[in-house]
This record gives C-alpha cells, structure tokens and sequence, in this order.
C-alpha cells in the first residue's frame, strides 16, 4: 500500500466551509484533486465524518424512541412512528423545495410557447422581448436545477441518518437475542437485515415526498392543459390518474414478488454462510458438487422470482416510457375524430409538460409506490426481529456485573455487593423449547469462593445446558439462581474474533504487563508464543482459523483469567488439550490461579474429580447425585460405575500445526503490536478505471454471443428512431394544421410558399390527409410500444442473466479453492461478494444498464434529430459533450474510488456481526456488549466515511453537468435565435422540437453521463465477482478411459508413504510440516496416531485427502499413486470422522445423504448402530425430516459426533480416518464408537487420532509423530516394552492405575493378534513376510 494510506485522518473542511461553499460542495473539491493527482484514494485518506452522522448518536436516539414506543404499544409497536420521531418533519418540510422546482418546470414551457411567436412567419415580436423570454427560459433552467439539488443532497443526508440508526439498532437487538430467539434466526437471516432491509429506507426517502408533490402539480398542468384545450385536457389528466391509481395494483405484485425473493435470498445466504465456516469438512466428505447443485437451485428459484419482477416491471414501464406519445395518441385522436384544429403551440407546451409529467409525477411517483412497498416488507421484517424475546440474565441473575450495563433493581445490586460471593442454585425447572422434551430438573446447590464444583454426566445430560442456565441464557426458567458477585463463562466450542491473539485475551481490559503474563503461564500458552513470528501480535483469522483446537481453548480460557472475575463457569475446557497440558491447566489455571474463586467446572477427566469440593451427577437432565468424591464413591456403587463411562482423557487436534499457521501468517499479514484489528478485515481494492474486459465478461455472461450483442443494439436502434419518427410526424402534423387555417395576408415567407398545397386543398381533401396523418401516427405508435416492451425486457432479462452466471461460477470457484484460501480470508469477507456484491447485480445494474442505454440512445438520437432540423445546433452539441466529458474526467476517478471504499469497509460489518453471533453467550458473559456495540458502530463510521462523500462528489457532479447543459441550452437557443433574425427561417414544427427537446435534453444529457459513472462505480461489484472468478482452484487430474478408477478402489486399503513432505503454501519461506515421512500401512491395519501438538497428526491426514501442498514424496493407494487422481474420485473413497461434528441446515437425512444415495432403511440401521434411533424417532418430531438448526446446536456435541459416525457405516469406504472424534463424549460413548468401528469396519484400513489412549491401545500398530517427523511405529506392546519411548511416557502421565489398565488392554490385544497370526500363518505361508516385517520407525 502506498504512503498515502497512512496519513492521518482528515478533519473535515465542512465544518469550517462557508455557506457558497457548502452549497455548491466546493469543500470537496481538493479530495478529487487528490484523487487525480495520486491516481487512487485510501481510507486514510477520507474526510471525518460530520457530527450529525456520528452512529452513536443516531442509534441511541432511535433505540430509545423504539423502547418508548414497545411500552406505549406493547402490543403493536410501529418502528415507522418510531423513526418519524427519531428524524422529526424535517424530511418532509423539503417538499417546500420540490414544490417550487414544480412551478419553475410548469414556467419552462410557458415561456418557451410565447417566444415561439418570435419564429412565426411575419413574426411581429421585436428582438429585445424574444431575447428577454430566451433569458428567463435559461434562468428558471438554472434555478431549477439548484434547486432540485440542494433538495437530493438533504434528503440524502436524511436518508443516511435514518439507515445507520437501523443499522445500530439491529446489532444491539443482536447483542440482546436469547438463544432461543438464535435457534429461530439464522445469521444469514440477520446479515439479510443490514444488507437488504435496513438499505430500503434510504430508497424509500428519496422519493418519499413525491407521494403528495405528485398530485398537486398534476394539478398545476391541469390549469395549464385547460387554457389551450378546454376539456381535452381531461384525456391527459385521466390517463395520468389511470397510472397514478394502478400503482397501489403493481406495488401489492411487487411486494409479493420481493417477499419471495428476500425468502430465496435467505436461504441461499443461510445456507451459503454454514458452508464456507465448514469448508474443511465439505471438501472431506467431498460434498462440493452436492452444495453447488443446492446453491444453483435455489439461485435459480431466485432468479426466476426476480424474472417475474422484471416482466411486472417491463409491462408497468410500456406506459411510463410512452406516457407522452400515448397522451398525444390519445389527445389528438379526439381531437381528429371531432375535427378541432391543431396547435402547434400546444404540441411544445404538451411535450415539455408531459416529458415534466412522466419523470416527476409518473416515475418517481411509481419509484415512491414501489420502493414505500418494499421498505414496508422490510419494516415488517425488522419489526419481527426487533420484537423477538431477549435473554433474561439481568431479571434473573444478581450479579455485580449488572451495574456497569443496568441500572434496574439498582437498591438490591447495591445491597448485594456487600454481600460474600457465592453462588445459589434452586432450580425447579428449565428448558430451551416451550413443550420441549428435554428439560433439567430438580438441581439445588449452593457455592462459595474457594469451591470447585464438577458436574459430570453422559452425553446429552444437561451439562452445559445447567451451565447456561447459570449464566441466564437457557429460553424457558422456573426457580431461582442468584450469582452474587461477577462470572465468567467458558464455552465448550472456543469462541475467537478476527484480530490478534493480545486483543483476543484482552477483550477490551487495559493491558496489565505482569497480570498478562500470569495468565499466559497458567494457560501454558507462553511455548506457543515463541513458535509465533509476531507473538502475542499474531492476527489469528476469522474463528481463529490460525490456531489449533487446543490454542484456541487455552486462549479462550486465558481471556476469562484475565477478567479477574469471582465466579468461573468452564464448560469443559480440558478436552481440548493433551495429558500433559491438560494437567498444567488443572493444577495452574483451575486448583491455583482460581483457588480463591468459585469455580463450576463441567469434565469427563475422573483424575481430577477427587480434588473437587463437590461433584454433581447428572442424568437426563436430573441431578442423581451430589457429594465430595469420598462420599460418593463410598455411598454409591453406581458413582463408581459411571466413573467407567466417564471421560477419562482427551485432546483436540487441529489441521494445521503451529509452523504452518506461522508461516501462513507471515506471508498474508504484516503486524506491528498495537496495529488496528480493522486491518485484517480490509478487502483488496482494484486500482483505476474499470478494465474491459469486465463488461465484455459482464456482456458475455448475460448474452453468451455476438448475435445477442448485436440483437440488443438493434432495439436500442429501432426504438429510438421510431420515438423520434413519432415526435416529427405529430409536430408536422401540427405544424400543417397550423398553417392551413391561419390567415398570412400580406405576408411572404418561404415557409408560407413551401405549405401552399395546404391551403389549396379541398375539404375532402383535406379530411383525407389528415386521416392518413392519424392512421399512420397509430401505426408508429403500436410498434413503438412493442419495441418497449422488447427493448426493456431484453436488457433486464440480459442483467438477470449475467447475475445467474456469474453467481454459480463464482461459487463454483470458491468451493474448489484451496482449504488455505479460506484460512485467510474472514468469511465476512467471503460473505460479501455473496451478500452485497449480488444484490448490486440484481438490483442496482439490473436497473442502470437499462437506464443507461435508454438514455444514451435518447441523447443521441435527441442530439442528431436537433442536428438534422438545425444544422448550427451541432456546435452547441459538441460543446456540451466537451464540457460534461470534462467534469466526468474530474469527478469519475474519485467517485469510483469512493465506492470501492464503500464495498471494502462493508466487509468488517458482517465479519463482525457474524463473529457476534457465534460468540454472543461469551459476550454476554463477560458484560462486553457496550465494548462490541462501540466497535461495531466504529466499523459503521468507516462506512459511512465513504458513503457519505460519495454522495456529496455525486452532487459536486450532479451541480457542474448542469451548468454544462444550461451552457448547451442557451447556445442552442442563441443559435436558433441567430438563425431567426438574419432571415434563415425555421419552420415552427422544427423550432418547436429544437427548443423542447433542448429543454429535456438539458437534464438528460447530465443524467447520461451521471449513470456512465453509476454504472462503472456498479461495476465495481461485478470486477470483485469477476476477481473470485479466476481464484486459484485445487489441482484436479482427469484419468484417460483406459485409467478410470474401478468402483470399488481401493479394494484393499494399503497406503504407502514414501518421502512424504508437506507445506501449506508454496512461498520459499514456509516451513515444512510433515519431513520425509516413509510408512507403510497394510490393508485392514488400525492404525493410532499420537503426538504432541504441532506434532503433524492432522497435517498427516491433511496430505491423505490431498488439502496441503505435497513438496516432495509420493503417497499411495493399492499401488496408485493418488496425486493422479481426481480430488472427487480420491476424497470420495475415504471416509472420514472429523474432529469438529459439523451439521448443516436441514434434516437429518440432508446431513446424512447429502446426495440420495441410500434407501430409508439403510439410514435407520446406520442411526440404529451408532445409538441414535431412538433418539430421532422417538424424541424428534418428524424422524429423518426432522430439522437441524444452524450448525446443529439442537442437538449436543456428542449426538453431532454419533451422526457423523453414522455417515462413515453408511459410506463403507475401505479406508476410515478418525480425527480425534471422541474428543467432545464421554467413555461409555467412546467404547460405542469404538465398538462400532471394530464391528463396522472390520475389515477397513483405520487411522486413529486420538490422545485419548483407550482410543488407540488396541491398534495393530501406533504412529508416534514429532515435529512432522515419525518417531516411532510399532505395536503397542512393543511399544510399552521399551522404557525409553516416547509413547511409555504418554501413558504413564494418566496416572498408575490407568497407566496400568492401557497395559492390561495393550497386552490383550497382543495375545489376541498373535492367535490370528498363528491361523494365518496354517493359512498362508506367505503372509509370514509380512508379519516379520520390520518398519523402519525412526527416518
């Protein structure tokens, strides 16, 4: 990035502008000077945002209107009256400004009517007064248009308050959901709100006022239409109100068709944003192809929707687009069929009224209908979310914490701190769902500082469910729990936001050097640190993607150390970790960091529960038991039995170890210690004009061929050569009528001699020719109605099109992106080109490039038809073109760079909003959502930075054009003024067409070259699509017929290493995370994996599903070499049970038969096997249909792992790995898995990981990894038979008497292997080579 990015803020010069400054935006000007002189703008670079659109302010004002409001209307609060009296009248009192700009429109054409007498034959106005009109007509142009923009600009300003208030509003209801309310909204849904709901009301504002400016200068023309043709004007007028009354018509079918869409829109980003989280998982099971058949499904539902709004739309612009030749068709024909002369007079004053009617009391009258439909879809939308039910915490708990963010119950809180610290807990009753099944029941205890409470139970117990109660998040309360002093919760599942790994235990506390470093030391986080380049400054990812399972638990826990609370709730944290580390955790963090805090800690590690103060039993959701270890192990039998089926030990385990997340780190990021964490959620930024290549991508995708191109241009063509027919053929018309009955005595004119024939004619004659004359204009007129709806049609249906296209190739690409792509991109970041970017394309372009088009071949149709009539009128043309390709070229670059910023700083709203989401328990826990509001509204500051002087450069434009346009005006009027006085006489048809339609080209032509930029600046959203569109894919290989793989490869399962060596990235610098690995696993060997963190356990398996970068080596599969295989050919036959059970939206079948493959019954016995049977048929509503929520938190960590086991027995691939799936349940679950595995994959390859050593002691042989590098493989006995190894130092830190079960296991398993060699070897002689074999274990 460039110097000029880091310069510091500017303060904002409009604050100190004068009044002529503020007006004209000449406060902006050196902005684009910038913009010109450094060819591109940053952020820093910007101007500070004036005080009126600080979000702070808006937000609070609006929030506290709408809590108002909810008490005044419990039952049917109105977030309109609420925003009303957030903004007042004052968007309102503008229309004082529209108004006058109606009379100055109407005043136009009035005065032009009387200067045409000035180009009469024999014309008897003297020169002075024609030259006063031509000056009035210019001034009252000229204050039109200051007018008209002074009215844009405020209401813009209006606009922007009102959107950041909604925006604020939204994040802190966010901030307030229960997680009941989560469990019925999506966060798809939610970023649905911010990008498309809360963005209607400003649409919705600029055209507001028109709703009742509309009728009152319809009834202006009225008057005006009265004096030339009496009752006539009752055509105009009714076919005018026709439009106005059928809009209620279309604005119901618009809102119909927007409802269905935004329902689409949900869906496709809900479903859109689990995926990308899950990424790793989807390419595992090889689920990409069945997500892109989904993901192009439902985009093609969308697509379809907004192809009905387009056809709505197109029928509703047949009659807005021709609302002029339609009146004239209409006022003419009567005016044909009762023979009543033509004026041509009347034909420029209807045509500039008319023109003035279409744009400001048809158009925007229709936009005002149509964008008030949509925001009153939104309004309801976000009614229903603002109204949906709020975490209870504050009314049920009384913790001193509350006094920082409540002042309710204050007397009480007051009395309370001086009361001791402790906890109390009578709890009748509690549950998620109203009628719910599962419910805890019964639990009474009581704590105090000092205590450490475990709670243990089976998987589904209601472990972590009793800790959320605690914490007042659980949906549905009876009893009453009371935490006398602060609290700190601790999630199962580690909560990290994008930022550095400091910020993330800081979490908004003053940094404490020697309090950070205590924490850091009990977490054991300070070895990682030296392995970090930039320490504890390391940007860690969206969802800490950069840190192992185990660091982002220990960094988690870290975060609740510092906070120095009195009261500790972890849900399992120990699980994440090795033996070694899980140990100093216990002993440092929980018995001597926390000995004087009351700590409830929910485990399945039994080595630590004699050292509890008192243990909870759980069953069911009942408390069963509670006592000190003592006493229950020797009052109850069935304590000591459960103690079997308890978890004993665990580790979480990630992809990449800790040199991989270094090295991925240093490539992308460059920190310095207090650097903004804005900065990793910065996009990347095109620099300069558009290029090409992205409309003729654009075109492309929408046309897919030249002849369509060509297609387009034709009627673009034939519709404006015939509306430019139709206005010469009426003017002419009126014209000839003109002269045939008016009296030329004494008068010689050229214009006179040239209509002679007219006056000759007959009667009958003359009744015939005008027949001719109507018959023909009816003719013009259909086909130019056709050409409309064609036209239109085929523009939008061309932008929907390219909008489908570029869609699914974007999404086609991102999903085959390597797994290191999604490593280091925020899914916020991801999310907006899905998000925002699309719904430019199908909005925003989809409405410009029509527009821009239309206007384009109007102004040079316009421009050439004035040309044709008045030859010296191309001076004038080609002057206006210079002047506006001048202030285009000023204004352009800045401009586009504006809304480039815009589109990037929108980017850390929804990684923000989404990393809130997933982290709202711990945020209410730790009392941080005025912390989160604060960083959230700054990121919307940066926001509206741009935004803001986006619009007010668009104004500085808007302002410069027109003066270039009254500059053509008045030439052109000069010119034909010329023209008059020194004898080259103009007909009045043609005077009457030059200055009219000079008049309506004065605005057109600025608006042409207004939408060129909006179009470009749009493209923008199309050139970021187009940059996902070429992303770097996974290597894929296509096999020759004569190599296809068999359907049942492999056939045996051997995997053979040899040399293998592995990075994440091809950069020079990157270290290596696997080093020469040389194994050999035979087929239907169980293999167990083990190893310190950074070990290179998953790294090993990343290589195996081909998701690293394979430096050297080869790996094989039943002798093939799988870097010749296609990924979907390799990843499909491997199954596989991860170590995060992730779940999709959808059924239960969805999440387990993503592609249809297996029968009902198949799916019952798979479920039937791993335990859950009972579960989904009993306990679920609907059975295998029954829904999943998002990432399944209906259902527990371990049921989630159970369905993922339950995807392996269905696949029945010959090799399985398992990544430490039995992290997260406890024994007598693992003993099921376990079972399972042995029963169900008998005769499959299995690699194990797991620290769990139970897991992995009945392996044929076990894999000992350090540092990427094999340390030992042997057998398990022979392993244990050597003091000296490294795997008889794992299994003697869990303690003698488990140290002394896993030998137990270890030699079982021997004896029973040396059985079935003994009968293998009667068997076969040869397979003795094999079971000598001895496997070099040290490379």
């Amino acid at each position: 990035m460039s110097s000029s990015s880091s310069s510091s803020y500017d303060s904002n010069p409009f604050l100190h502008a004068n009044i002529f400054s503020r007006f004209f935006h000449h406060w902006v000007s050196p902005l684009l000077k910038k913009s010109r002189k450094n060819g591109v703008l940053y952020l820093n670079d910007l101007y500070d945002l004036p005080p009126h659109l600080y979000s702070k302010e808006l937000t609070d004002k609006l929030e506290k209107n709408w809590f108002d409001e909810v008490k005044r209307c419990p039952d049917n609060p109105s977030l309109i009256r609420v925003t009303l009296r957030t903004v007042g009248w004052k968007p309102f009192a503008q229309s004082i400004l529209l108004f006058l700009n109606g009379l100055l429109q109407i005043i136009q054409p009035l005065i032009l009517t009387v200067l045409m007498g000035f180009f009469e034959p024999c014309s008897s106005m003297p020169s002075w007064h024609a030259w006063l009109l031509a000056f009035a007509t210019i001034i009252a142009a000229l204050s039109s248009s200051l007018i008209v923009n002074e009215y844009v600009h405020r209401i813009d300003i209006y606009a922007m308050q009102i959107f950041i208030a909604y925006t604020g509003l939204i994040y802190r209801k966010v901030l307030r959901l229960s997680l009941y309310s989560m469990n019925s909204i999506t966060s798809g849904e939610i970023t649905n709100l911010l990008v498309n709901d809360a963005n209607q009301v400003q649409f919705v504002a600029v055209f507001m006022n028109h709703l009742w400016i509309a009728p009152i200068q319809v009834i202006l023309v009225i008057f005006v239409f009265w004096y030339f043709v009496k009752y006539i004007a009752f055509i105009a007028i009714g076919y005018t109100a026709f439009l106005l009354l059928i809009q209620p018509l279309y604005s119901r079918m618009f809102v119909s068709i927007r409802t269905k869409i935004l329902q689409i829109t949900d869906e496709r980003l809900k479903i859109m944003s689990e995926i990308i989280k899950s990424m790793r998982i989807v390419k595992m099971y090889c689920w990409e192809t069945a997500f892109i058949q989904k993901i192009c499904l439902i985009r093609k539902r969308e697509i379809i929707q907004y192809t009905f709004y387009a056809i709505c739309d197109c029928i509703q612009l047949i009659f807005s687009y021709n609302y002029t030749t339609l009146i004239f068709l209409m006022m003419y024909g009567t005016m044909w069929s009762l023979n009543i002369r033509l004026d041509t007079r009347f034909f420029a004053i209807s045509s500039c009224l008319l023109g003035f009617m279409r744009v400001y009391c048809i158009d925007f009258f229709s936009n005002a209908i149509r964008d008030l439909s949509n925001y009153l879809v939104a309004r309801k939308r976000i009614e229903k979310f603002l109204l949906l039910d709020e975490c209870e915490r504050d009314t049920r708990l009384l913790s001193s914490s509350h006094l920082e963010i409540s002042s309710s119950n204050k007397i009480e809180i007051i009395n309370n701190i001086t009361q001791e610290v402790q906890v109390k807990c009578n709890l009748k009753e509690a549950h998620w769902e109203k009628n719910g099944l599962f419910k805890l029941q019964n639990i009474i205890f009581d704590a105090h500082p000092g205590d450490l409470i475990c709670i243990i139970g089976a998987v589904g117990s209601g472990k972590s469910s009793l800790l959320q109660t605690l914490t007042g998040e659980i949906g549905f309360f009876e009893g009453k729990v009371r935490l006398h002093g602060s609290f700190c919760y601790v999630p199962q599942e580690a909560w990290i936001f994008s930022s550095t790994l400091k910020n993330n235990i800081l979490f908004g506390k003053e940094y404490n050097h020697k309090l950070f470093q205590r924490v850091i030391q009990a977490t054991a986080l300070d070895t990682d640190l030296e392995q970090l380049s930039q320490g504890v400054n390391t940007l860690v990812g969206d969802q800490g993607v950069m840190l192992s399972g185990g660091q982002k638990a220990r960094v988690n826990l870290a975060r609740a150390l510092y906070r120095n609370a009195d009261i500790y709730l972890l849900d399992d944290p120990l699980s994440a970790v090795d033996v070694k580390v899980s140990k100093h955790l216990f002993e440092k963090s929980i018995q001597h960091y926390l000995c004087d805090k009351i700590c409830i800690l929910v485990t399945h590690q039994i080595q630590f529960l004699q050292d509890a103060t008192k243990i909870i039993v759980l069953d069911q959701g009942k408390m069963i038991q509670m006592g000190t270890y003592n006493e229950l192990i020797s009052s109850s039998s069935s304590f000591a039995h459960l103690l079997e089926d308890i978890n004993q030990q665990e580790q979480q385990q990630i992809a990449a170890n800790i040199q991989q997340q270094q090295s991925i780190i240093s490539s992308i990021y460059s920190e310095k210690e207090d650097e903004d964490e804005a900065t990793s959620n910065i996009d990347t930024k095109q620099q300069g004009a558009i290029k090409w290549t992205v409309y003729t991508s654009y075109i492309k995708a929408g046309l897919g061929c030249v002849f369509g191109s060509f297609f387009i241009l034709f009627l673009l063509t034939a519709y404006q050569a015939t509306f430019m027919y139709s206005s010469w053929w009426i003017a002419t018309w009126s014209d000839d009528e003109s002269h045939r009955y008016r009296n030329y005595n004494q008068c010689i004119s050229t214009t006179i001699e040239n209509r002679s024939h007219l006056y000759l004619m007959s009667d009958n004659e003359w009744n015939i020719y005008r027949n001719q004359k109507f018959y023909s204009y009816c003719g013009i007129i259909i086909l130019l109605l056709i050409l409309t709806f064609l036209r239109t049609f085929a523009l939008e249906l061309m932008c929907l099109n390219a909008g489908r296209v570029l869609h699914n190739k974007m999404f086609r690409r991102v999903i085959r992106c390597p797994i290191a792509f999604f490593d280091t991109n925020p899914i916020g970041r991801i999310l907006n080109h899905f998000t925002r970017d699309i719904l430019i394309m199908d909005t925003d372009i989809v409405m410009d490039v029509p527009d821009f088009l239309n206007c384009l071949s109007a102004v040079l149709g316009t421009v050439i038809l004035i040309g044709l009539l008045n030859p010296w009128a191309f001076i004038p043309a080609f002057i206006g073109i210079i002047g506006m390709l001048i202030v285009r070229y000023r204004f352009a670059r800045c401009f586009r760079d504006l809304r480039r910023i815009t589109e990037i700083t929108r980017s850390p709203l929804y990684s923000y909003l989404s990393s809130t989401i997933h982290g709202l328990k711990v945020i209410r826990s730790y009392h941080a959502e005025q912390m989160c509001s604060q960083q959230f509204l700054s990121y919307l500051d940066q926001n509206i930075r741009a935004d803001y002087l986006t619009k007010v450069v668009e104004r500085w434009a808007a302002i410069r054009f027109d003066w270039t346009s009254f500059t053509f005006l008045a030439l052109v009027t000069l010119c034909s003024m010329l023209v008059r006085i020194y004898k080259q006489e103009l007909s009045t048809a043609d005077i009457a067409l030059t200055l009219s339609y000079s008049l309506n080209l004065m605005g057109l032509f600025q608006w042409t070259i207004r939408q060129s930029v909006t179009v470009e600046t749009h493209m923008t959203a199309v050139e970021r699509i187009l940059e996902y569109c070429s992303l770097e894919q996974e290597p894929s290989v296509q096999l020759s017929l004569n190599n296809r793989l068999s359907n049942n490869w492999p056939s045996h399962g051997q995997i053979v290493f040899r040399n293998v060596s592995m990075s994440y990235s091809n950069d020079d610098k990157t270290s290596l995370v696997l080093r020469n690995i040389t194994i050999t696993i035979q087929s239907e060997e169980k293999i167990g994996i083990v190893g310190r963190t950074g070990a290179g356990k998953s790294s090993l398996i990343q290589v195996l599903f081909r998701m690293g970068l394979l430096v050297n080596g080869q790996i094989e599969i039943d002798n093939i070499d799988i870097s010749t295989i296609p990924l979907d050919d390799l990843r499909s036959r491997i199954s596989i049970i991860p170590q995060d059970p992730v779940l999709f939206t959808g059924t239960i079948r969805n999440n387990l038969d993503q592609f249809d493959n297996y029968t009902d019954q198949q799916i019952w016995n798979a479920l039937d096997q791993v335990q859950l049977k009972t579960l989904v048929n009993d306990t679920m509503s609907n059975g295998l249909d029954s829904l999943v929520s998002e990432n399944g938190c209906n259902l527990s960590v371990g049921q989630k792992q159970l369905i993922c086991l339950a995807r392996a027995i269905l696949k029945q691939s010959k090799i399985l790995v398992i990544d430490e799936a039995t992290a997260n349940v406890d024994n007598a679950t693992d003993e099921l898995i376990q079972q399972a595995i042995r029963d169900k994959f008998e005769e499959c390859t299995v690699l194990t990981i797991a620290h769990r050593l139970r897991t992995i002691i009945d392996s044929d042989r076990i894999l000992v990894l350090a540092n990427g590098e094999v340390l030992e493989f042997d057998t398990p006995s022979s392993l244990l038979a050597n003091s000296n190894s490294y795997f008889v130092s794992l299994v003697e830190q869990t303690g003698l008497n488990e140290a002394e079960y896993l030998r137990t296991l270890a030699n079982r398993t021997n004896t029973k292997m040396k059985s079935v060699t003994q009968k293998t070897i009667s068997d076969d002689d040869d397979i003795i080579l094999i079971m000598n074999e001895n496997d070099p274990l040290l490379v």
